[in-house]
């Protein structure tokens, strides 16, 4: 086995992997047990258990109907204790599923008094508590960070409502199944399988601050009515592990990649837009009929020359405070024709720009957001009506989150039974649409995983994500998706980005922009629009924002997605996308990867880091041995930085620069 250490310096604050291959062999997968306790198979001595207070293996009356048999119980009404089960350190695990059997001996099924909780730690006590009460309420599913081994007295609930209810086991209720899992980007879940009546329910945060554990900890609590556990299993993947994944074209990667873009109405001549579009290898632009004329200086015709001399396609909108539906259509037919469309959108936030519609007012400072959605619903009507244009989606209006009465446009579709102003039925778009900068008041700072936590589609996001504007809406709280719905709700977000000032430098930019059009096509979006491609020179306020300056010099941000995308560049799709395997054994949380493959059958494994300080040394494992290996560096220029030979793995220092590693089999 070939191993190769790189250790890169550079002044960028993030970092990617990326691995392209050919003609690897599958292999099989199975996982390593790390804890497996069945009470039914032995007292705590033997099945390595250490007991302080009122625990024993105990076995309820047989006439209870779904005995559970022997299981490990903290009586009632007694001081706290804990039973601890200390195992080998698991760091950076790839994968960690712990699943348990929980209940209480006795009481009611609704005693919301009533509660059971346990940790997973590391040899510090440092780690995670998770608790859940008998009872149907937010607060039912919990979960909070430890530290020193002492669970905090706040924790974080769950966004919705859980009925977690339980029947005693004495009363015939048996034991709940609980499943807890961490991923690799320290993304977890907590799932009951029983809750909501066997409806089941999902809670999911991110938080990597305890990346290594080696304890796990049931808590008994002073309690009127038993706890219970059994059947607990700690699992992960093997270390020789390679799961087979089917790649995703390269290309469809590289069209997700866009950009929003003044125009000559606001005195940016077109050459010049062609130029930077060109260089940055953006696949297509935010557009729309605002500053449109027949005459110009910004037309139809503008568009048309920017897409024939760049390949570039247009998302088609209203923009900020457009009704014109008519214009709209008009004009996207010209640019269907050429071939140029690719998709429609709604308003750009109403809550900053109103709207008038058939003489009603909505958003801006309206008491109402009727209009807007009147607007939103009869352009999805225009569109879906249309012969020709009924193929493109259209996308939502961005900050619907901003709404001020509830007429539903944290929804594609209003759902029946939602208490929504608009009638049930009316469609609105076929993606959500967001504006998820990547900082916000709610996360103001630099950080490790900057710009994959602004990506997350889940309640864990802190800036304007899609939670706050599809889960729950930041501004009214008007309730929209459940986080498990979000994950898999079609998105888009057409502005994103950072101005370069104080702590965020031009360096800080450039990598921030990168990892943010990699986190956010590895995470679900299917397109992404940084704002902007060249400085403002027409307003205040937005003369940092620009991977060119005002003058069309690029800065380090162009510079490298140039790199990037001219490594990366691929126009065609593979005939079948192929699977591919490869592994990386301790994946810290910081590392995110993802399977690409290119029109000529090579696959690109990209893996990205996004840590602030310091730097991971990670094993890739190939699956194989490549005879030709050329290291690229983006942050470097698009040749080749090293050539090796004879490689089936790979070590390297991911710290704050993104590298990728072509390998080829003869």
């Amino acid at each position: 086995m070939n191993q190769i250490l790189m250790r890169a310096a550079s002044t960028a604050k993030a970092v990617a992997l990326f691995v392209v291959m050919v003609g690897v062999v599958p292999t099989i997968c199975f996982a390593q047990t790390v804890v497996d306790s069945d009470f039914s198979k032995g007292d705590f001595e033997a099945l390595g258990w250490k007991a302080k207070g009122d625990w024993d293996v105990f076995t309820y009356p047989s006439q209870a109907a779904d005995n559970p048999g022997p299981l490990a119980r903290f009586a009632a009404n007694k001081p706290n204790g804990w039973l601890t089960k200390t195992f080998d350190e698991v760091k950076s695990p790839r994968k960690l599923t712990l699943s348990l059997e929980y209940g209480w001996g006795w009481g009611d099924a609704a005693q919301g008094a009533d509660s059971v909780s346990f940790m997973l730690l590391d040899a510090k006590g440092h780690g995670y508590v998770f608790e859940v009460h008998r009872c149907k309420a937010t607060w039912a599913v919990q979960w909070a960070k430890v530290a020193d081994g002492f669970p905090p007295k706040d924790k974080t609930w769950a966004t919705e409502e859980i009925d977690a209810t339980r029947a005693s086991v004495r009363d015939g209720g048996g034991l709940s199944h609980l499943t807890i899992t961490r991923e690799a980007d320290a993304a977890w879940t907590i799932a009951g399988n029983d809750w909501n009546e066997g409806a089941g329910a999902t809670v999911r945060f991110t938080d990597a601050t305890t990346s290594s554990f080696s304890q796990l900890v049931l808590l008994g609590t002073e309690n009127f009515d038993e706890q219970v556990f059994n059947k607990i299993v700690l699992r992960m993947p093997l270390a020789t592990e390679t799961a087979a994944t089917t790649a995703i074209p390269a290309a469809n990667f590289l069209e997700s990649i866009g950009v929003v873009s003044t125009f000559p109405d606001r005195g940016q001549p077109l050459p010049k837009t062609i130029e930077m579009v060109k260089y940055g290898g953006f696949r297509w632009v935010r557009g729309g009929i605002e500053g449109l004329t027949t005459d110009g200086p910004t037309s139809v015709q503008t568009y048309l020359d920017l897409h024939q001399k760049a390949g570039v396609r247009f998302s088609w909108g209203l923009v900020s405070g457009g009704a014109d539906l008519r214009k709209l259509i008009e004009t996207a037919r010209q640019i269907e024709a050429a071939d140029a469309l690719l998709a429609f959108e709604g308003n750009n936030e109403p809550n900053n720009w109103g709207v008038t519609y058939q003489g009603e007012q909505g958003g801006g400072r309206a008491p109402s957001w009727l209009a807007v959605a009147k607007l939103q619903r009869d352009l999805y009507r225009a569109v879906k009506s249309d012969p020709v244009l009924k193929k493109y989606p259209v996308w939502s209006i961005s900050e619907g989150g901003a709404q001020t009465d509830n007429v539903g446009l944290q929804f594609l579709t209003v759902p029946s039974g939602a208490g929504i102003l608009m009638p049930e039925g009316t469609e609105y778009a076929d993606y959500a649409n967001v504006h998820n900068y990547i900082y916000h008041p709610n996360s103001p700072g630099l950080q490790d995983n900057k710009t994959w936590n602004a990506s997350d589609p889940t309640s864990s996001c802190r800036v304007d994500g899609l939670y706050g504007n599809y889960g729950v809406t930041w501004g009214k709280h008007f309730r929209g998706y459940t986080e498990t719905e979000l994950l898999t709700l079609p998105r888009v977000t057409t502005e994103t980005g950072c101005t370069i000032d104080g702590s965020i430098t031009e360096d800080v930019q450039a990598l921030n922009l990168l990892s943010m059009y990699l986190d956010q096509f590895k995470r679900g979006w299917s397109h992404t629009s940084v704002y902007l491609l060249r400085d403002r020179t027409d307003e205040g306020g937005n003369q940092s924002f620009g991977f060119f300056r005002s003058d069309y010099s690029p800065r380090k941000a162009a510079v490298y997605l140039h790199n990037l995308t001219t490594i990366l560049a691929d126009r065609g799709t593979p005939d079948k996308p192929r699977q591919l395997n490869y592994y990386l054994p301790q994946q810290p949380a910081t590392v995110h990867e993802m399977l690409l493959q290119k029109s000529d059958g090579a696959f690109e494994l990209v893996g990205w880091g996004e840590r602030l300080k310091g730097a991971d040394e990670v094993i890739v494992h190939l699956g194989g041995t490549f005879a030709a290996v050329r290291i690229y560096d983006p942050t470097i220029g698009t040749e080749p930085v090293q050539t090796l030979g004879g490689v089936d793995s790979l070590t390297l220092t991911l710290s704050d620069h993104p590298l990728i590693v072509e390998i080829v089999q003869k």
